[in-house]
């Protein structure tokens, strides 16, 4: 029997072929391995050359594979016909070949059956790859042909006398005959992976017991990647297959990838806290271990979700090891000389990765391309490794070869479950950190392209309710803290406010009713409150400022981290005159430097001494040069002035009153589709070529008092051909302690947008960001660390803020919990409001000039008053307290829970440090501490830690995310 191949020489036959080509020649070799064409031929095939015909005497069997047709001379061919040769043309399947030489035999009933008949094919596939393998490292082979010729002869007698034992001893040997030519150059191991995929988008066919049970039984050695979504299907609407998986997994013939996935609307893990990742983490493991029996060890994603914090919440959660690649989209790292590596954290925390991306295991081609990447990584890779991925119902021809060549070899690797690979194999020394750019985060157009509705509000809204969950567990911990004994739980925001000031208004007899402000953050913050209904002299320990203009009066409250100020009014006669209004402390006492005293003089028309009284919203007009006047509003305190055109509303300036130079320009801007884009006529370097332009039609100053201004703006997105592309309601809130300046905007677009589906980051509407000074690098919150953005990243996923900055100068913006962000150019960001779909029209953000840290600040702006202040609260025995405390700056709070403990109070608190910094530092409670135990995130203890009577001592490292339990 021959097969021709396309060159002149087989040693220099190139693998390296168009699809399908190369699967040609290793169907064609295998398929005359098939026991009844051997037994009629009494010959294994022999290769030659298409380009060099063979000898006169013609072969019993012929084939010429498809890809040898263009190098066969039609007179040869011709000869042929003239012989008794059957000549296999123009097939490309296993199994038509084998059908067409047995009929062509005259075969009408071999007998074999077909695990026999899988045993032979299996041994022609494998001696295919190991000799082009052994070619393909050493360049010859020592294939011994002859003697595996015998050995498949004996093996085919001792089927016809139904020996059993001779059998497996026969095709063994023929088996070991192959295995010998390739251990005579290369012995080392390598080890097979068989990952059978169960998304969760799976048709119901596929998940069937039918489906399933000889995919899992096909061979011992099957992984499931297994999502939670698929598990919770599984067990609503297949408990059967659910049942055959679980028999499975518990003897140990099927391992699981553990992926926490819930569905294709579940949020994503770079946009979430480390406290929210852990938290989905738990969560699916606790099912996994409830459905199956045992919970998985290595950890993997079928689609995009992989984040840089990774490694250390999968070594907290007791994960053994990580798949390091998505093969449902294709993401794979680009180093890929190994085919493990240590995944090493932001922490520093490693954990076992495999990222040897899997082969198709249902193309045709896979069993050359194992040989050809055998070839590659033989001399390279620390541990040798092929993966197969496939999906159920599939027809995985080679890996079924492999799968069964396993059964009596193990030369081109050994088939083993993901647990055992991880537990089998060393660490190569190799750690390797990746940065959240290297991932390919597709959540804002994925979620266009599957219609969901509010792609980009809806992480709004997710991190709203995050906030306010976690500061109800906070009040809910600070009330048990006053009295260990109440019992409510499970409250809303508002219910946990009351409970605490009941419970702080119990330890004092006094009646006076005043108002409650409650702080669950770990920092300090100022509230901001119209207190116009009070007259007197103020009851309170902590006023940044009390002002009363035009019959108004606010005050500015700071309160204390997880702690709380009353605010009430001074009852003696002595005060009972009208009030006068004060300023109690200034942040900045920066006093303007002589020529800006001209400029507040002319602004204000007041002297020098009355420029802490000027408004804070004012309409400027000024005569210039050329006898003109420069018109436009006003927006300053101690920290900055802000100017806004009158003509298009647009932010246009913001000074800091001892530095030069523009900071910051902001306006709202409806970018234009790539076909609009094509049309618009500006000149392309034109700064707004692209974009509307904004109009203003109105400004309202509805607040302009010593503490507080605000100025509302009207106005239009005109596009470039004239047309509205939406209306829209601007509001800016300057406050005189502070400074940030918020920022509030209803959009109201005017046209369907339908050609933006094509790209949710080319067409959006947007909040336009720039800046003048190109040396400020970006950094963002990234899983909640305080991480730099590379300046090359286009596509910025942020939800707290995203912070400009240099070592003498710092813009931060302030998101709100809008999470995505496009960089356009060096000097300026779009913060996105709305794509195709987007149904929310109100949005929210702020900016901030020289924030000392935006993290704290970020939190203080989402945090909504309303829900955390009691308007009629007794006077507790104190004005102002804080009831705990934690004395680093970049160590933040970010999860709280109430432990059961009958004996008394127990919480859970989640640290983090955010600024990449080792910290030694001290949490403080008002009571007593009878211990704290350091855990993981399955809440297992792992360490004691040092307690001072109220205090915890705690040692952290960079970007350590850390749970304790502290026992009261």
């Amino acid at each position: 029997m021959h097969i021709l191949y396309p060159g002149y020489t087989f040693e220099t036959l190139s693998m390296n072929r168009s699809d399908g080509e190369a699967s040609e020649l290793v169907v064609a070799y295998s398929a005359l391995f098939h026991p009844a064409i051997v037994e009629q031929t009494k010959h294994l095939p022999n290769w030659e050359s298409a380009a060099a015909p063979m000898s006169p005497t013609a072969p019993k069997v012929l084939v010429i594979p498809p890809c040898c047709e263009k190098y066969i001379d039609d007179t040869w061919t011709s000869k042929l016909d003239k012989t008794e040769t059957i000549v296999v043309r123009n097939l490309s399947r296993r199994d038509e070949i084998i059908t067409f030489i047995i009929e062509k035999l005259n075969v009408t009933d071999h007998n074999f059956d077909n695990e026999f008949v899988n045993d032979c094919l299996a041994l022609g596939t494998f001696a295919f790859v190991t000799d082009l393998l052994t070619r393909q490292i050493r360049y010859m082979s020592v294939l011994d042909n002859s003697r595996l010729q015998t050995e498949l002869l004996d093996t085919i007698n001792a089927y016809r006398e139904h020996d059993t034992a001779k059998i497996d001893e026969a095709i063994a040997k023929a088996f070991d005959v192959v295995t010998e030519s390739k251990e005579y150059f290369y012995t080392s191991q390598s080890y097979l992976l068989n990952f059978l995929l169960l998304p969760a988008s799976l048709p119901a066919e596929h998940l069937s017991p039918q489906v399933l049970q000889p995919q899992l039984h096909k061979s011992r050695k099957t992984t499931l990647w297994l999502p939670t979504a698929t598990l919770e299907r599984l067990a609503a609407d297949f408990p059967e297959s659910l049942q055959l998986i679980r028999s499975a997994v518990e003897n140990g013939d099927v391992q699981i990838v553990g992926d926490e996935r819930r569905g294709d609307n579940d949020i994503r893990m770079p946009l979430l806290s480390q406290d929210e990742i852990a938290s989905k983490l738990r969560n699916a493991i606790a099912r996994y271990t409830d459905l199956l029996g045992k919970r998985p060890l290595v950890f993997g994603r079928l689609t995009a979700g992989l984040t840089p914090v990774l490694p250390q919440l999968l070594a907290l959660t007791s994960y053994t090891g990580a798949i390091h690649f998505t093969p449902l989209d294709g993401w794979k790292p680009n180093d890929t000389n190994q085919s493990k590596i240590e995944w090493k954290g932001i922490d520093g925390t490693c954990i076992d990765a495999l990222i040897r991306y899997p082969l198709n295991a249902a193309e045709e081609d896979n069993g050359v391309e194992v040989a050809s990447k055998l070839g590659q990584i033989l001399d390279t890779d620390h541990v040798v490794t092929i993966a197969f991925a496939h999906f159920p119902n599939q027809p995985t021809q080679w890996m079924d070869d492999f799968l069964t060549a396993n059964k009596f070899t193990k030369s081109l690797g050994e088939f083993v479950l993901i647990d055992d690979y991880f537990a089998q194999t060393k660490n190569s020394g190799n750690k390797t950190s990746y940065s959240l750019t290297d991932y390919r985060i597709n959540e804002l157009q994925s979620a266009v392209e599957q219609g969901h509705e509010n792609p980009i509000s809806r992480w709004v809204a997710y991190n709203k309710t995050r906030i306010n969950r976690q500061a109800t567990t906070v009040l809910e911990i600070m009330t048990r803290l006053l009295n260990p004994n109440e019992t409510s739980h499970n409250q809303s925001l508002e219910q946990a406010a009351v409970t605490f000031t009941k419970t702080l208004a119990a330890s004092n007899e006094q009646s006076d009713e005043g108002l409650l402000f409650i702080n669950p953050l770990t920092v300090p913050r100022t509230v901001y409150y119209d207190i116009t209904c009070f007259t007197n002299e103020l009851d309170c320990d902590t006023i940044v400022a009390d002002i009363t203009q035009n019959g108004k009066r606010e005050a500015a409250i700071k309160v204390p981290p997880l702690g709380y100020s009353w605010l009430g009014q001074v009852k003696s006669e002595q005060h009972t005159q009208e009030h006068q209004s004060r300023e109690i402390e200034k942040k900045h006492p920066a006093k303007p430097k002589s020529f800006l005293q001209n400029i507040i003089n002319t602004f204000t028309n007041t002297n020098v001494s009355k420029a802490k009284e000027r408004p804070l919203v004012a309409e400027i007009s000024i005569p210039t040069n050329d006898g003109n006047r420069d018109r436009f509003y006003l927006l300053r305190n101690n920290f900055y002035e802000a100017k806004i055109d009158t003509a298009t509303g647009a932010l246009f300036s913001v000074r800091f009153p001892e530095k030069r130079g523009n900071r910051l320009a902001q306006q709202i801007a409806y970018r234009l589709s790539k076909a609009e884009r094509a049309t618009d006529t500006r000149p392309i370097d034109d700064p707004n070529f692209g974009y509307t332009i904004m109009a203003a039609d109105k400004f309202e100053i509805e607040t302009s008092n010593l503490l507080t201004g605000c100025l509302k703006i009207n106005g239009r997105l005109v596009h470039p051909d004239g047309h509205v592309a939406a209306t829209f309601i601007e509001r800016f809130t300057v406050r005189r302690t502070s400074p940030v300046i918020e920022i509030a905007i209803e959009l109201e677009p005017e046209f369907q947008r339908e050609n933006t589906i094509e790209s949710a980051w080319e067409s959006y509407y947007a909040i336009r960001w720039g800046w003048g000074n190109e040396m400020l690098d970006t950094f963002g919150s990234i899983n909640g660390n305080y991480q730099k953005i590379d300046s090359d990243t286009k596509q910025i996923h942020s939800t707290e803020f995203i912070d400009l900055r240099t070592t003498s100068e710092s813009l931060t913006i302030l998101t709100d919990g809008l999470p995505f962000h496009r960089r356009v150019g060096l000097r300026r960001i779009d913060t996105l409001l709305s794509v195709h779909n987007e149904k929310s029209k109100i949005f929210r953000c702020a900016f901030g000039l020289e924030l000392p840290n935006p993290q704290d600040t970020s939190k203080e702006f989402q945090l909504e008053d309303k829900n955390i202040l009691v308007k009629k609260s007794q006077k507790p025995r104190t004005n102002s307290a804080w009831l705990g405390f934690i004395e680093a700056k970049n160590i933040e709070a970010i999860d709280w829970q109430i432990l059961t403990n009958e004996s008394g109070l127990s919480i859970q608190v989640q640290l983090q440090e955010t600024k990449g910094k080792p910290s030694q530092f001290q949490i403080i409670f008002c009571r007593p501490i009878k211990q704290a135990i350091k855990q993981n995130q399955l809440n297992e203890p792992q360490e004691q830690l040092e307690t001072n009577n109220n205090k915890v001592k705690i040692k952290m490292r960079p970007h350590e995310v850390l749970p304790i339990r502290i026992d009261f």
